[in-house]
């Protein structure tokens, strides 16, 4: 079984740079089996990232009205992600948009979750607002957990 991890982002912009904190995180002590690649998020790229997982975790900044540091977790495997997801990305086509050219072209894993990390600074510049900063802490943690019970052989009992 094939799964693969890609944190999205600019690290240029701020809190656009919290999916690609989440994958330099996860690298620091990678999962048993598991991808974890960084992307600015462009759809080519994507898609090629996930090329042939049996699962995909999606990291990203979210611009909505949630407080800074919230976490949307979504499990997009036989369904469209709700358009909020989408237009939360700060990327010109969305992960959403990308999600669904995949889902169409046959190209996406049976499994897909996406965690969108709602950010509070996206103007040029580096560093990651604190509250931000600790979501993309928690989220490592909790993909870690994911990626391992997926990885897991199921139980016989």
């Amino acid at each position: 079984m094939r799964l693969t991890v890609v944190g999205i982002g600019n690290p240029y912009r701020h809190d656009d740079a919290v999916g690609l904190e989440v994958a330099r995180l996860l690298r620091r002590r990678p999962p048993p089996g598991v991808d974890v690649l960084e992307s600015e998020g462009e759809p080519t790229s994507l898609l090629l990232a996930w090329e042939g997982a049996d699962a995909v975790w999606i990291i990203d900044a979210a611009e909505s009205a949630a407080p800074p540091g919230t976490v949307h977790r979504v499990e997009a495997d036989d369904h469209a992600l709700p358009r909020e997801v989408g237009a939360a990305s700060t990327h010109a086509l969305g992960l959403a948009d990308t999600v669904e050219i995949g889902r169409g072209l046959g190209r996406l894993p049976k499994h897909v979750v996406i965690y969108a990390i709602s950010g509070r600074d996206f103007s040029a510049g580096e560093g990651l607002d604190p509250d931000v900063a600790a979501a993309a802490r928690t989220v490592a943690a909790a993909v870690r957990a994911e990626t391992a019970d997926h990885a897991a052989p199921p139980s016989r009992g």
